[in-house]
C-alpha cells in the first residue's frame, strides 16, 4: 500500500526518496505553468491566477506532482500495489492512468472524499467576496485613512496585521527592521508604506488596525480607502471571468492534470482572494489617476500574485517608475515561487531590480532566471545576526522554533513531549511560537502546547541565539539564524511529503541535520552537545545594513 495523503504515512525511505526527487519536480512545474500560460494565451490580469504563479501554498500543483513521481518511480522500478491512497479526488484519473501504464491498473485507488460541488464553491465565495469587500469599504471610510500625499513619494509594499501598530502608535516594522535609522528626515518624510492587510476579517480586527493608523508614526497608503466602488465591482467582475481563461492543460510527464489545475482555477471564481489581487492592480491605477507622484517604488517580493499586480500596474500607470523588488526572507527552495523564472520576465510581471539580502538569496539560485537585474542588499531583518554574542550554559538549553504553519507546529510539539522523557534531567526544553501569534492565540490554534511540562518563552530570538546549545525546527527562517551564528539546527522530516528545509547549502553540513525518528534526533543533539562550538557564517550568508545599501533601496533617483 502506497499513502499519498497529506496526513498519510510514508516511510522513511519514501520520505527520503521525494525530498530528493522534489529539485527535479520543480523544474518540471516551472515548465508546465510557463506551457500553461502560452498555451492558454494568458496575459495582463489572467497572470493573477494562483495556477499561473507557483506559489505551493496557493496551489496544490507542486505538491501533486511531487506524490506523483513518488508513485511513478515505484513503478518504474516494476513494484506493484494492492492500494494508492488519496485525499484529493482531482488526482483520481491521474493515479490511474499512471497504474494502467505500468500494468499495476489492478490496485485499488482509495480515495473517500468526494469532489466539492462547483455551486456551493461558488456560493461560499460570492457571500465572503460580499461582506469583505462591503467590510473594506466601511472600515477605511469610517476612520476616514485617504491620506493624499503633497509631495512625490516612495511607495513601500508591506503588511499590516491587527497588533503591527501599538497603542502609542509605533509602527513594529518586521519586514525592512531598522532601515530608518539611515535616512534622514527628509527621506523618512518621503516614504508611504501601502500594505497588503493580513487576517482582518472581523470588525474587531478592523477597529485593532484602522483606529491606529491615523496616530501611527509612518504614512500609510491604505487601499481599501482608495478604491472606490467601482473598483471593487470591475475586481469583482474579473474575479468571475478570469478563471475560465484556463482551458488547455499542458500534460506534464505524460500525465494529465487537468482535472486538479481546472478545478484550482474554479476555485477562484468569485473568490474574494482573487478580488483583492486585482484589486491591488487597481489600486495603483487610482493613486495614478488622482495624480499621486510616487518616485520610487519598494516591492517586498516573494513573485506571489500580489506582487505580479503590483509591478505590472507599474509599469503601466507609473512607466518611469523604477520598481525595486526586496526578498528579504529565507525559506525552503519548494517555495518555488521565491526563484524568479525566466518566462516570468518575459512576461514583465517582475521588479525593475531584485535586491537579495545575501549570496543565498533566492533570485540568485541556480533554477531563477539568468537575466534579472539583482543586487546584493541589507538583510534588515537579520542584521541583530552581526551583534549575537554566544555564551555558553552550565545548563545546555535546546530550543523548538515553531513556524508558523499550524501542522509543523503540531508535529513539533509530539516531538517535544517525547524529547522531555528522553534527554538528561540537566538539559532545558524551550518552546518558542511564531512570533505571529500571541502565546493565547497559539494555545488555541495548537491545544497540546499547553501541556505544563512545557516550557513556553517570550524571549526574543537575540536573546535566545545567544544561550542556546542547540534549536530543533522546521520551514522557519530562525533555523538559518541559528545556524549563521554557530547554532547546530534538527529540522524535523516530513514522513507525509516533502520536507520543508530552509537552510541553503552555503551552510556546512555538520550544522544541520533533517531527523525522521526520535533515534536520529537525540543522536544528532548528543553529537551537537560534545562538539566544539562553531564559528558564526552570518558574513556569508547576510549582507551588513549600512547607509549606501539602505538608500539604494530607500530613496528616489533624484535624491541620490
Amino acid at each position: 500500500m502506497l499513502d499519498l495523503r497529506k496526513n498519510g504515512q510514508l516511510s522513511m525511505a519514501d520520505a527520503m526518496l521525494i525530498a530528493e526527487k522534489e529539485p527535479e519536480v520543480r523544474y518540471q512545474y516551472t515548465e508546465m505553468v510557463a506551457r500553461l500560460i502560452k498555451e492558454n494565451h494568458l496575459s495582463g490580469l489572467a497572470l493573477l491566477l494562483n495556477v499561473t504563479c507557483r506559489n505551493p501554498y496557493q496551489s496544490e500543483l507542486l505538491d501533486a506532482l511531487c506524490r506523483l513521481s513518488l508513485l511513478k518511480h515505484h513503478l518504474q522500478q516494476g513494484k506493484r500495489f494492492p492500494t494508492v491512497k488519496l485525499d484529493n479526488p482531482f488526482l483520481v484519473d491521474a493515479v490511474a492512468q499512471l497504474l494502467k501504464q505500468y500494468d499495476n491498473d489492478d490496485c485499488t485507488i482509495d480515495c473517500q472524499i468526494r469532489k466539492p460541488k462547483r455551486l456551493s464553491v461558488l456560493l461560499v465565495n460570492l457571500v465572503k467576496s460580499v461582506y469583505c469587500c462591503l467590510s473594506d469599504l466601511f472600515w477605511s471610510r469610517y476612520y476616514r485613512l485617504k491620506i493624499k500625499p503633497s509631495q512625490p513619494i516612495l511607495f513601500i509594499d508591506t503588511f499590516l496585521m491587527s497588533n503591527s501598530i501599538d497603542a502609542d502608535g509605533h509602527y513594529r516594522d518586521r519586514y525592512y527592521t531598522g532601515h530608518e535609522k539611515f535616512l534622514n528626515s527628509a527621506e523618512k518624510q518621503k516614504r508611504w508604506f501601502a500594505p497588503t492587510l493580513i487576517s482582518i476579517r472581523k470588525p474587531a480586527d478592523y477597529r485593532a488596525v484602522f483606529s491606529r493608523v491615523k496616530s501611527a508614526d509612518v504614512n500609510f497608503l491604505i487601499q481599501e480607502a482608495w478604491l472606490e466602488f467601482g473598483d471593487y465591482l470591475y475586481s469583482f467582475y474579473q474575479s468571475l471571468l478570469l478563471p475560465f481563461k484556463v482551458q488547455k492543460v499542458p500534460a506534464v510527464e505524460g500525465m494529465d492534470l487537468s482535472a486538479l489545475i481546472k478545478k484550482e482555477a474554479w476555485a477562484q471564481v468569485g473568490s474574494f482572494e482573487l478580488l483583492k489581487v486585482v484589486s491591488k492592480y487597481r489600486f495603483i491605477r487610482r493613486l495614478a489617476k488622482q495624480q499621486v507622484v510616487i518616485c520610487g517604488a519598494v516591492d517586498w517580493q516573494e513573485n506571489q500574485v500580489v506582487d505580479r499586480a503590483l509591478n505590472m500596474a507599474f509599469k503601466t500607470y507609473y512607466p518611469g517608475t523604477t520598481v525595486h523588488g526586496y526578498q528579504g526572507f529565507m525559506v525552503p527552495e519548494y517555495y518555488a515561487c521565491a526563484q524568479p523564472a525566466e518566462f516570468e520576465q518575459e512576461l514583465d510581471t517582475l521588479p525593475d531590480v531584485i535586491h537579495v539580502m545575501g549570496r543565498a538569496g533566492h533570485a540568485l539560485r541556480a533554477d531563477a532566471a539568468k537575466s534579472l537585474n539583482t543586487r546584493l542588499s541589507p538583510a534588515f531583518r537579520f542584521s541583530y545576526l552581526f551583534d549575537v554574542k554566544r555564551r555558553s550554559s552550565e545548563e545546555p538549553i535546546i530550543l523548538v522554533s515553531l513556524p508558523i504553519t499550524i501542522s509543523e507546529c503540531d508535529k513539533l510539539i509530539e516531538a517535544a513531549l517525547v524529547l522531555l522523557d528522553s534527554l538528561d534531567p540537566g538539559l532545558t526544553l524551550l518552546i518558542k511560537p511564531h512570533p505571529s501569534y500571541t502565546t493565547e492565540h497559539f494555545f488555541q490554534l495548537v491545544p497540546k502546547a499547553r501541556n505544563s511540562r512545557l516550557n513556553v518563552t517570550e524571549l526574543n530570538m537575540k536573546q535566545l541565539l545567544e544561550q542556546i546549545a542547540v534549536m530543533i525546527s522546521s520551514t522557519s527562517s530562525s533555523c538559518v539564524e541559528a545556524v549563521a551564528v554557530g547554532v547546530p539546527v534538527a529540522i524535523i522530516g516530513n514522513l507525509s511529503g516533502v520536507t520543508m528545509n530552509p537552510i541553503p547549502d552555503l551552510v556546512p553540513a555538520e550544522l544541520f541535520r533533517v531527523f525522521y525518528n526520535n533515534q536520529q534526533l537525540l543522536g544528532f543533539i548528543d553529537d551537537a552537545l560534545k562538539r566544539k562550538a562553531h564559528s558564526p557564517i552570518v558574513e556569508q550568508l547576510f549582507q551588513p545594513v549600512d547607509e549606501a545599501g539602505t538608500k539604494a533601496l530607500f530613496t528616489c533617483p533624484q535624491q541620490d
